[in-house]
């Protein structure tokens, strides 16, 4: 398990990371994956449609790939990419949210007699 190198191991993993970033180059190994069949909860062992794909891949490229994420989610956030509004693939917030918004907006628009328009895309 990563979580368990030593701090020597944990720099040359670093190290690694940092040439990968500044090459844009992966290991080759590290776009490969191995494809299991994972059988779903309660179903018959037989059927075909009873198992899921599971792809097992590298687990420093899933480590690299999260933190790669992390600092493109905060760099995004922190320089105002995203609009406060948006609650998709933003951390701590989610489709709930914006279905509260909603209904906050229908409920204080019919306590003020007023008329509440919602306009909804989906492209």
């Amino acid at each position: 398990m990563l979580r368990n190198l030593d701090a020597p191991e944990q720099a040359r993993l670093l190290d690694a990371f940092n040439s990968i970033w500044d090459s844009g180059i992966l290991p080759e190994n590290w776009s490969t994956a191995i494809l299991v069949p994972a059988r779903k909860a309660r179903k018959p062992p037989r059927a075909l449609s009873s198992y899921r794909p599971v792809s097992l891949t590298s687990a420093a490229c899933e480590s690299m790939e999260f933190a790669a994420l992390q600092r493109l989610s905060w760099t995004a956030s922190a320089c105002g990419f995203l609009s406060e509004c948006q609650t998709g693939f933003r951390r701590h917030r989610c489709m709930a949210d914006s279905i509260a918004e909603v209904v906050s907006c229908l409920k204080e628009g019919k306590q003020q007699e007023d008329v509440a328009l919602m306009v909804l895309l989906h492209v």
